[in-house]
């Protein structure tokens, strides 16, 4: 009995805590369970240890940290939308043309945002801080590990 109330003790801890922050987050909450316990979502499988679950405004709600499994590349904007003077406008070339991508090492790669298995994209998460692109110059990514 004693072992039985452990384990259902560390089920709920692990299952109500945050595994990452609201910024490194997404939403799973109504998504389709697979017999495994995963979760996928934008072509991101999430396994049961890298899902948990959050009183949001008294309703629970399902998260997973997408930054855990893949390298994340964070835009405010939705994708196929771009900022512009502070708000969001749709924008068809960066879907259609995919987003050209200049590493530090001038390495040079086209990213498909809507099927990399390369990154985890973060959308729809407005940056609270000042962060803009002055100009059409190229777009650097500099790889950090964690």
């Amino acid at each position: 009995m004693f072992i039985f109330l452990l384990i259902n003790l560390f089920c709920i801890i692990n299952v109500s805590g945050q595994l990452c922050s609201a910024d490194y987050r997404m939403n799973l909450t109504g998504l389709d369970v697979f017999s495994d316990g995963s979760i996928i979502k934008n072509g991101i499988r999430f396994p049961p240890n890298e899902i948990f679950s959050l009183n949001v405004s008294g309703d629970f709600e399902t998260f997973g940290c997408p930054c855990e499994l893949r390298n994340c590349f964070r835009k405010c904007c939705p994708l196929g939308q771009v900022m512009v003077n502070r708000s969001c406008v749709e924008m068809y070339d960066v879907l259609q043309k995919e987003l050209r991508l200049h590493y530090y090492d001038n390495h040079i790669a086209s990213v498909d945002l809507k099927n990399s298995d390369q990154f985890a994209v973060l959308t729809g998460v407005p940056c609270d801080w000042d962060v803009y692109k002055e100009d059409d110059g190229p777009w650097y990514v500099q790889l950090v590990s964690h």
